[in-house]
């Protein structure tokens, strides 16, 4: 299979949700590597609300479930448009870094987008 720009997005976000999740988990911490940001920059910022929000809206299907494309913590058992790895871990970074104008933009298209597909719906 050709490795296509749609794969490459979903390995980008990927990973560096990987990184924010869990850099600071002792479990998952190896002894004599170093912790490196993996958003460094405002421009690398905007490349990963960008990836975000393109994964975000291909995971939603129909205003209730569906999320599943985006997974959850082994404590949700089903992802939810609230409870998902992509929303913990913007929630997670900005929070970290006092930047929350970003993530409040995103998750206002979010919402805006749930009450169109609930509209659409009844």
């Amino acid at each position: 299979h050709e490795a296509t720009s749609d794969i490459w997005q979903e390995t980008y976000t990927s990973a560096l949700l990987r990184s924010i999740l869990y850099s600071d988990d002792v479990n998952y911490r190896l002894a004599g590597f170093r912790k490196l940001d993996p958003i460094p920059n405002i421009e690398a910022e905007t490349h990963f609300l960008e990836a975000a929000e393109a994964l975000f809206f291909k995971g939603f299907y129909d205003g209730y479930r569906s999320w599943w494309q985006l997974g959850s913590d082994p404590e949700i058992q089903v992802a939810t448009v609230v409870s998902n790895h992509l929303t913990a871990g913007i929630m997670k970074y900005f929070s970290e870094n006092f930047r929350y104008g970003p993530a409040v933009n995103l998750f206002e298209k979010y919402i805006l987008l749930a009450i169109r597909q609930s509209f659409a719906y009844t």
